[in-house]
């Protein structure tokens, strides 16, 4: 079993000395799941990108800083 998913938030709190800015911050992503014949989860995996999402609450590339 293969789904995109998309999180979302309030940027409201200090991230390691970032102060929040309100601004919505969001990031998208894939997971594989393993599920059983009865659909319970047995193994699942998530793929995604964090560098845009970091990169908003540094206020940008994540790297340079």
């Amino acid at each position: 079993m293969t789904f995109k998913w998309r999180h979302w938030g309030a940027f409201t709190g200090e991230y390691h000395g970032f102060q929040p800015n309100g601004e919505t911050i969001e990031m998208f992503g894939i997971s594989v799941a393993k599920v059983n014949d009865d659909l319970k989860l047995l193994e699942v995996e998530h793929y995604y990108d964090p560098n845009n999402f970091l990169g908003k609450l540094t206020g940008g590339c994540p790297v340079a800083h």
